[in-house]
């Protein structure tokens, strides 16, 4: 199916393009005035007007009328990909939402690469969304004519963007008060250019949560991973000269990780608890495979200081004593 762009540069192309467009035939769309906003085949790619002074670029798969949907439901504006608006000064602003949910947007993304307007480009970077706006400010000379880009960080959408409400003093009927979260990114238009400045909107970038190790959970077994260090270190000569390399693996290769997880997951499961079971018996079954899953990741260390430190954070992880802190 084509991909089309169509990157507007002003509200009087938008207008023009809504004008010119034939809403889409057939007996099934009669009434829902659907105009596509390039390729008409991708029809859930559309252009809504909202009022003489608001159009919508919209990419909105849930509903067959989106004029429909607009007219009866506000949440339908609030959440909008984009939305053109010209003020009554002449201003024009474009206002920008990102997906409604924590999930990833493929689809949403794709729109806003592209269709935002000429000057605004759409940027994704370690699992977050940024709009990169050309502004009014330029390059020192010899690039005085290139406009300094900008960053602003594209928040995805709360799941629930207002709260419902009792219509009646017993609590029977409810409405749906809709309120903005607040995370779209509105920009207005330097005319006659295409470079916008920032208006409203926007969220922080969100900070990713701390990990700190449960200091607690850890000192119950802490005789326990002494111990098995102690077995670990005793066990790496004795795998290393007495059983031949075989594989891509490493020199613990005669039984190789992925086996030797394989074996246990299979039998009791790999998870921190069952882990924590091995290593508080020192006659467990599974304590050689355990050994072996560490020294393979610690092959290459001689270092005594590095191999510790590496035992340390391979316990903190496989034994679950990494919690998140926000």
């Amino acid at each position: 199916m084509t991909m089309s762009y169509e990157n507007f540069s002003s509200f009087s192309e938008v207008e023009a393009l809504y004008k010119s467009v034939p809403p889409m035939g057939g007996k099934n769309n009669k009434g829902k005035n659907i105009k596509p906003l390039a390729t008409r085949s991708r029809y859930w790619e559309q252009v809504v007007k909202i009022s003489k002074n608001c159009y919508v670029l919209e990419c909105r798969y849930g509903y067959d009328n989106l004029d429909k949907a607009y007219k009866e439901k506000r949440y339908s504006l609030l959440s909008a990909p984009i939305v053109w608006r010209k003020l009554r000064d002449g201003t024009e602003t474009v206002t920008i939402s990102n997906g409604v949910g924590p999930y990833a947007h493929t689809g949403h993304y794709s729109f806003l690469e592209r269709f935002l307007p000429l000057g605004l480009s759409f940027k994704l970077e370690y699992g977050k969304q940024f709009i990169t706006a050309n502004t009014s400010k330029n390059h020192e000379p010899p690039h005085d004519l290139t406009p300094i880009k900008e960053e602003y960080y594209l928040a995805k959408r709360r799941e629930n963007l207002g709260r419902f409400q009792p219509l009646q003093s017993n609590g029977d009927k409810k409405m749906l008060n809709m309120r903005d979260d607040g995370a779209r990114l509105t920009f207005k238009r330097i005319t006659g250019k295409s470079r916008y400045e920032f208006i409203s909107g926007g969220k922080p970038i969100p900070k990713p949560p701390r990990k700190v190790v449960n200091k607690n959970l850890k000192d119950k077994y802490k005789k326990n991973i002494e111990a098995f260090y102690g077995y670990v270190c005793a066990m790496k000569p004795i795998l290393r000269f007495t059983h031949r390399y075989n594989g891509d693996n490493g020199e613990y290769g005669w039984k190789q990780c992925s086996e030797s997880k394989y074996e246990v997951d299979r039998q009791m499961g790999w998870y921190d608890e069952k882990i924590r079971e091995i290593i508080k018996d020192p006659n467990h079954k599974f304590k050689l495979n355990l050994a072996i899953a560490f020294l393979n990741k610690a092959q290459d260390i001689t270092e005594p200081k590095r191999f510790r430190a590496t035992y340390n954070r391979w316990i903190n992880k496989e034994l679950g004593f990494i919690k998140e802190k926000r």
